[in-house]
């Protein structure tokens, strides 16, 4: 099963290799041909290389994208327009409540360190960028939410840059820095954002009521406030609307970026067929080609030096942050060079039997002044979550392309500025670890930075425990050396009702000198694994009880040498010491749920919030006693005994405080012994 999945998620990577190169002289002679014949000023037969989409000056005569408007009515916008005013208000509103909230962002599971709207859902990464000393991250939050950084961890949230209107909904998109003003918006000359969106909406003479894809424009002088292109947009009308294309209902996903060798902006297009347009300006696209063995969601691409070297280089084409592809680009067309491999060997949103979920809709940020090319990925959380829908985002991360024994490979490792939340720091040299021995006993933590280098002995396996509770619960990030690989196991970490939590990743990975290294971030809610310097990467989403926060480091099977080992407590990014410290409560965590056999016990855990009050007592109470009793408490544990079939209630309380957290009950008669 495991070598299977790592096969099935790089199928595309060698099909579209062969395919590709096979048809590579064919197609550029074919697609030459295509675009000599075809007429710069045909505003129509926009599916013809080299026509173009729409004319700033001329617009009204673009007949694909007016036809498109035509459709949408002046008393629909002013609908919409109030609908957004009441909207961004209320948002307003409930964001300065949470902020004065001293209980805000301690929520069970809440990342502290990686990136997450104070409320509500989110998903897919857009708009990314630098701009005026500034990080600029938008997302899907409601059309496109704001935040803006100093360092890539610390987020300012901002109202939504952009709401859906007439038009449709605002679905994933990027953003670049307009320096020269080409596309006109900046009255002053001074540099201004474009940000590129996908509408998707229907028209209200559509007979069969599909959302379809257009893409549009919006501008901002300062990454806070955006101005949509309403005169012009859509930029590239509905595929319906242009000659040449099928009407495809998935065509979305903007990436914009600049091609220095032809001097033009380049625009990736998927949600389908990889198309790819240019322009000059920003607002007239031509179609340059499409590639039909080419098919993804949120496509990124952008070239990367081999080994640090400028003059020899690679284009990277990523599907969503899932699978990635080297080729060439010469700005009109992708052509693979058949390598390729995956982002993250943790859950896939590509297969069923992950559940759908794992890293996805990844993007990298454009205009990075200092070229160092940054992704994030959103944390795509399973289907049914316990009802909290959304996810976080990923550590940023800085790529690279090495060469490694089997050929370019892409490395990823987390960006640098993640060093200015250490805290707490232990660190051991040259120890030898055996069976039995845990140099690690005395850490804990919900939020850590693990790094280990290790030298191979004879152990069978080793690595490490962390959010590790007392009913044998941990999640597992290991080297097992007789297989040779990597292993991420969540199975026993915490909440494991979730059917795709029932799997373990692994990946091949051979010792580089008989040394392999670990980097292992935790963070309440998730595990992020690096090893081998960035070449393979696992993450995983995990749900712990609230006082599981302990480590262990182990071998098994014999002994395996220590070479380095740092490890670091990171501090919340959302709460700063003082606040942290405080020693008033401000939120009981729990369970919602939990399961104890007849005849067994099991440790069930609650902690206060935020971290200067977790030794404030806490006591407990059970609605029938006579279904499940308490054995004992120590500390922010209680052991519970299962005496009859049946449900009921444990009750958590914080003494003198209205703080209080119910944990429904189910005691069954089927159930492994417990564990210590």
């Amino acid at each position: 099963m495991r070598k299977r999945t790592i096969v099935l998620n790089l199928i595309p990577v060698v099909l579209l290799a062969a395919r590709v190169t096979a048809a590579a002289e064919d197609a550029e002679v074919q697609e030459q041909e295509r675009v000599d014949a075809a007429r710069p000023d045909d505003k129509r037969q926009l599916g013809k290389p080299g026509s173009v989409a729409t004319s700033s000056d001329e617009f009204e005569g673009s007949a694909a994208a007016a036809e498109q408007r035509s459709h949408y009515r002046a008393a629909d916008r002013e609908r919409w327009r109030k609908d957004e005013e009441v909207k961004r208000a209320e948002y307003q509103e409930r964001i300065g409540r949470n902020a004065a909230n001293p209980a805000r962002c301690t929520e069970l599971w809440r990342p502290q360190y990686h990136f997450t709207p104070i409320e509500e859902w989110m998903n897919d990464p857009n708009g990314l960028v630098f701009f005026n000393g500034k990080w600029i991250m938008c997302l899907q939050h409601g059309g496109w939410g704001l935040a803006t950084s100093d360092d890539l961890f610390h987020w300012q949230h901002h109202d939504r840059a952009l709401m859906a209107d007439e038009m449709g909904s605002i679905w994933s998109g990027s953003s670049v820095v307009d320096r020269q003003n080409v596309s006109g918006f900046f009255e002053d000359g001074s540099p201004g954002i474009v940000a590129f969106f996908t509408y998707k909406g229907a028209s209200p003479e559509d007979q069969d009521g599909q959302r379809r894809g257009s893409q549009a424009i919006a501008y901002s002088t300062d990454g806070i406030h955006y101005t949509k292109y309403d005169e012009g947009n859509p930029v590239i009308p509905q595929l319906r609307y242009l000659e040449g294309h099928p009407d495809e209902i998935d065509f979305r996903d903007p990436k914009v970026f600049w091609h220095e060798p032809t001097q033009r902006w380049v625009m990736a297009v998927a949600g389908g067929k990889l198309r790819i347009w240019s322009s000059e300006n920003l607002k007239d696209w031509r179609f340059e080609s499409v590639d039909e063995n080419i098919q993804t969601e949120c496509p990124d691409l952008f070239e990367l030096p081999v080994d640090g070297n400028p003059a020899d280089t690679r284009w990277v084409l990523s599907h969503a942050g899932v699978i990635y592809q080297l080729g060439d680009f010469d700005g009109r067309r992708f052509t693979l060079l058949g390598i390729g491999g995956q982002f993250d060997f943790g859950p896939s949103c590509y297969l069923p039997r992950d559940g759908h979920h794992g890293v996805y809709a990844s993007q990298t940020w454009s205009d990075v002044p200092d070229g160092r090319r940054i992704m994030i990925n959103w944390l795509r959380p399973p289907e049914g979550w316990l009802g909290r829908p959304g996810g976080g985002m990923s550590l940023p991360l800085e790529l690279s392309l090495r060469t490694a024994p089997e050929g370019i490979r892409l490395f990823q490792q987390p960006v640098k500025e993640i060093e200015n939340l250490r805290g707490q720091h232990r660190s051991f040299e040259e120890v030898e670890i055996v069976p039995g021995q845990n140099l690690l006993d005395g850490l804990r933590g919900k939020q850590l930075e693990i790094a280990a280098e290790f030298e191979l002995r004879d152990a069978k396996r080793f690595g490490f425990k962390v959010l590790k509770g007392r009913n044998g619960d941990h999640a597992l990030v290991a080297y097992d050396a007789d297989a040779r690989e990597l292993v991420l196991d969540r199975t026993r970490c915490g909440w494991t009702r979730i059917p795709s939590f029932s799997r373990i990743y692994r990946v091949k990975a051979e010792p580089v000198e008989n040394r392999i290294t670990m980097r292992i971030f935790v963070d309440s809610a998730s595990v992020e694994f690096f090893a081998n310097d960035g070449r393979e990467k696992f993450t995983v989403l995990v749900l712990p009880q609230p006082a599981s926060d302990r480590v262990e480091l182990f071998s098994e099977g014999g002994s395996v040498r220590l070479i380095r080992l740092d490890a670091y407590e990171l501090h919340s990014v959302w709460r700063t010491e003082e606040e942290d410290g405080r020693t008033e409560p401000a939120t009981l965590q729990l369970w919602e749920s939990f399961d104890v056999p007849v005849g067994a016990t099991r440790w069930l855990s609650a902690r206060v919030a935020p971290a200067g009050a977790r030794n404030t007592p806490v006591s407990w109470g059970i609605e029938d006693e006579s279904i499940v009793s308490i054995e004992k408490q120590e500390g922010e544990w209680v052991q519970l005994l299962g005496r009859k079939a049946g449900e009921t209630a444990i009750t958590a309380r914080v003494p003198g405080t209205a703080l209080a957290s119910v944990c429904k009950l189910s005691c069954f008669t089927e159930g492994p012994k417990s564990e210590e």
